[in-house]
Formats: structure tokens, C-alpha cells, sequence
């Protein structure tokens, strides 16, 4: 792995694949392409994906000087402000139909933190001034109606005008379910980069919640995460998610990096390491969760890409070799396994646990849909491209 086949394959493979999903007639991005390489045009567009959308494009046409990256990026912007965003109440809609009627007007704090990254994203590649007022009042919009009154973490869905009703979009199908670390995570995610373009102080104030959230409630003192919560932050499971910790592990040393902090640095590591001691399977794949009793083997493309930057991470942090090792076998088995050999294709969504040669049977196997997109195999490879600049810097 070098950062010529990254620049390659992200420009030639896998950038031409989403930039071919960009809807002229209705706006936006097409829903779902499905196993045979056909796009499902009346396919719904749920605001998480088409945020991702937007924040993909709007990140790699900072790396790569393309027309056709700022112009899907603009349209892309077109779409979640003057179809998905509430002129009454504010914030992104959950979905809409493929022609951007409203299906699902409920706020999802877990759709807001992504609006925001991508809105900010934008904002970065473009300065459009619009794009960063629109990420700011979403800012406050969150404060205001998410972050729970007794200070312990933020509610996560709300009727269109922000009444809190029970979460159903984004974890366990539990009427005691209060938080996730997921949400929490990539609302971390969307400050961070907020911050990095405007910083406010009160906008740092909750960056510093979050962290000390993750340190003293999420972060098991064994080196994972839980990932479910009641009101009391007391875990609802057991599960582990591999693919969430090693993702938390390099975006909170994102946060910390631009917060100019160093509190996280042991559980940074620690997660890293239990990832991999305990994630990667023989095939050089990583597995997708555990509860300790059973380990659910398939393998997930947004597992792999997150293992990448993570542990690529954890190398640049400690220059131990076994996670560069870890990162280059998992890149050899992504060419093999993940990024499909068909023309016009992506990466496969889910593979079988034991036999990776073959689509998993009960999973989904369109190669994007409202779930599966560009953001987790794009930023890996903008990562990486990236990171590999500034290792070769050092030297």
C-alpha cells in the first residue's frame, strides 16, 4: 500500500462510482444501486446519506483539483437547503421521496450531527458563507433542544418541531434506550471540524463534555466501548462493536488534535490495541462485534475502511509496527475480498464470516443504499493519502 494506489483507486475506482449517483432531474443523490449495478431511481434520500454526499465530495475536491467534485458538491449543498432542511423548526428532515417530498419529517440528532460535518466540510473546500451559518445554527439548534437539561449527554430524536419522542432510527429497539455512543460520536465528529473553522467558546466547552463523556462513561477501563445506554449511562449490552471503537479511537485524537488536548491519549491506544488483538480475523478482515459469548464474523466494508485509518493512526502515535502491519494485511485483503472487480463498481457491503469470497445471505447487498455510501471508503482513502504525506515529511 502506497499512496500511489490509493490516489489511483480513489480517483479512478471508487470517486467515479458516487459522482455517477449525482440525480439531475430530482436533486440530490440517488437512493440505492443495487446488486446488479442498477440505480433504484425512486428510491427514498435519508438526509444521513445525502449529508455524506456532500461532505465526501466537498473533502476530496480539497485534495484533488476536479470540476466535477465542485460541482457535485454544490449540488449536493442545493439539495439540503432547499429540500431536507425545515424552513419552520430548523434542521434536516430524516427522509424524503426520491423526488424530495418529505416521508419523515421526526429530527435525528444522529442526521443533524451529519448535516453539520458536511455543512462545515463545505464551507472548508468552498467559503460559502451560507454553508456556515446554516452549520452554525444547527450548532445551536442542538444545544438548545438535545442537550439534556441535567447535563449527562444529549437526547437523539425529536418530532419535526424538537419534542423528544423515543429513539428508533439509530440503535436497539428499546423504549429505555437514552443515548448511543454512535450518536455521540459523530456529533463529536461534526464539532470538531465546526470548531476547527469557527471557534466558540462554547462550542469548545462541549467538545471538552464529550471527551470527558467518552473517558469517565463510554471507554471500558478493559480498552472498548459499550455502545448502548439508559438515562443513567448504565450499559444496556454487552456488545462490542469493533468497527465503532477503532473509528472512536482516531476521531477522538481528531478532537483532541484540534482542541489541543492530550487527555485521551491511553484510551486512544488501549482501543486500538483491543481492536486488533481481538477483531482481526484469519482471512486479515475484521469482524464486526462481539457480546463475549458469540462473535458475529461478517465482514463489513465500513468496519475494514474504519480499521485502516485507525490503526494507521495508533502507528503514527506509538511508531509500533504492528499496526502498520495490521493496516497493510488489511488493505491486502480489501483488494481481494472488498473492492468489487466489476466495471462501474465500489466495494461489497457485507461478506460471509467465514467464506468472504461470497455475499453475505442476510445482509443487504446493493453497493449503496441509505446506509452504505461514500463516506467511510472515501475518507479512508483521504486519510491515508494524507497521513502518508506527513510520515514521509518526518523522515
Amino acid at each position: 500500500m502506497n499512496q500511489t494506489e490509493l490516489y489511483s483507486q480513489l480517483t479512478q475506482t471508487i470517486l467515479p462510482f458516487w459522482l455517477n449517483q449525482i440525480d439531475e432531474a430530482c436533486g440530490g443523490f440517488f437512493g440505492e444501486v443495487d446488486k446488479d449495478l442498477k440505480q433504484v431511481k425512486q428510491a427514498p434520500k435519508n438526509s444521513v446519506m445525502q449529508s455524506r454526499y456532500l461532505w465526501a465530495f466537498s473533502a476530496s475536491s480539497q485534495l484533488i483539483s476536479s470540476d466535477n467534485l465542485k460541482e457535485a458538491s454544490a449540488h449536493g449543498f442545493i439539495f439540503l437547503k432547499e429540500v431536507l432542511w425545515d424552513e419552520e423548526y430548523g434542521g434536516v428532515y430524516w427522509q424524503v421521496s426520491h423526488d424530495g417530498f418529505v416521508r419523515k419529517d421526526k429530527k435525528v440528532l444522529y442526521a443533524q450531527s451529519f448535516a453539520l460535518y458536511a455543512l462545515s466540510e463545505y464551507y472548508k473546500a468552498t467559503k460559502n458563507e451560507e454553508a456556515l451559518a446554516l452549520a452554525k445554527e444547527l450548532f445551536f439548534l442542538i444545544e438548545t433542544h438535545a442537550f439534556r437539561d441535567n447535563q449527562m449527554g444529549y437526547a437523539e430524536e425529536f418530532s419535526r418541531d424538537w419534542k423528544e419522542i423515543p429513539i428508533c432510527e439509530v440503535g436497539l429497539a428499546d423504549i429505555e434506550l437514552s443515548y448511543t455512543t454512535n450518536t455521540h460520536l459523530h456529533l463529536f465528529e461534526a464539532y470538531t471540524l465546526l470548531y476547527e473553522l469557527w471557534p466558540n467558546p462554547k462550542l469548545l466547552q462541549q467538545l471538552h463534555f464529550l471527551m470527558n463523556l467518552f473517558q469517565e462513561k463510554i471507554i471500558q477501563k478493559e480498552g472498548y466501548c459499550h455502545q448502548f445506554f439508559s438515562g443513567d449511562w448504565h450499559s444496556m449490552t454487552q456488545e462490542i462493536s469493533y468497527g465503532h471503537d477503532i473509528e472512536t479511537s482516531w476521531l477522538l485524537d481528531r478532537g483532541q488534535a484540534i482542541t489541543q488536548s492530550t487527555q485521551l491519549n491511553q484510551q486512544i491506544i488501549e482501543l486500538a490495541n483491543y481492536t486488533l488483538q481481538h477483531g482481526l480475523d484469519v482471512q486479515g478482515l475484521m469482524n464486526h462485534s462481539t457480546d463475549f459469548l458469540t462473535t458475529d464474523k461478517t465482514k463489513v466494508w465500513w468496519v475494514q475502511a474504519e480499521a485502516m485509518i485507525g490503526f494507521y493512526n495508533a502507528y503514527q502515535k506509538t511508531q509500533e509496527q504492528t499496526f502498520l502491519d495490521a493496516t497493510e494485511t488489511l488493505w491486502q485483503a480489501i483488494q481481494t475480498y472488498f473492492v468489487d472487480k466489476r466495471h462501474a463498481s465500489e466495494w461489497l457491503a457485507y461478506l460471509c464470516a467465514d467464506n468472504p469470497d461470497e455475499q453475505s445471505t442476510t445482509k443487504s447487498s446493493s453497493i449503496s443504499d441509505n446506509w452504505k455510501g461514500p463516506y467511510h471508503t472515501v475518507r479512508m482513502y483521504l486519510e491515508l493519502i494524507k497521513r502518508m504525506e506527513k510520515t514521509y515529511d518526518s523522515h
